[in-house]
């Protein structure tokens, strides 16, 4: 893989991007609680989730940098995401507050509730190791994913497995960059999966 096609698949599989791609997923993979909504309310949650996760944290960084609060969008050091991981959190428990109290299905609120866990463990986690963003939303879809299919006792293997390939083929990527060492990336998935299947099994 070459730097060119990591870089790429860096920017397609962005963090900001994950809840948007995880909603995509859920709609895709047509569970109930999907097939509760119309598509007039799926577009409308599609666009809100990608405004408050992507647009709004891409100004907002945006203006960071101008304060060079951050080097770059890349923010190659642990201390510069620092800030960024607590602004994602207040984004994702803002989301959750506003959904929750929604007529939408909870399984929605709950993913938001479940990033912003992982927002705030992955704030801890960089006090001491520059975790890798991009592995840890990637292993928090595949988190999600297993748990629902052990909680609704379904069938999720096909997409539970190309979530995986897909984290090992980001994984590759960041190494390739030199953006993160094995065990960044190893972490990272690790913390992902373990909060997101932890909450969905336990809540």
């Amino acid at each position: 893989m070459g730097i060119r096609l990591s870089k790429i698949i860096s920017y397609i599989l962005h963090p900001l991007l994950i809840p948007t791609y995880s909603l995509l997923l859920v709609f895709g993979i047509n569970l109930y609680f999907a097939s509760m909504l119309n598509l007039f309310a799926k577009s409308l949650l599609l666009i809100m989730i990608f405004s408050s996760t992507c647009i709004v944290p891409l100004i907002i960084f945006t203006i960071f940098k101008r304060k060079k609060v951050i080097s770059s969008f890349h923010m190659p050091t642990k201390e510069e995401r620092t800030f960024p991981y607590l602004v994602m959190s207040v984004i994702y428990f803002v989301m959750y507050m506003m959904l929750s109290q929604s007529a939408l299905p909870s399984i929605y609120s709950f993913f938001l509730l479940c990033s912003t866990i992982l927002g705030l463990v992955l704030l801890v986690l960089n006090l001491k190791i520059k975790i890798s963003a991009h592995t840890a939303g990637i292993g928090g879809i595949t988190g999600l994913l297993s748990g629902i299919a052990y909680r609704l006792d379904i069938d999720l293997t096909f997409p539970v497995l190309i979530v995986i390939a897909l984290a090992g083929i980001v994984g590759y990527a960041r190494l390739r960059l030199d953006a993160h060492k094995p065990s960044e990336i190893y972490f990272g998935f690790l913390a992902g999966i373990t909060v997101f299947l932890l909450l969905t099994l336990f809540l």
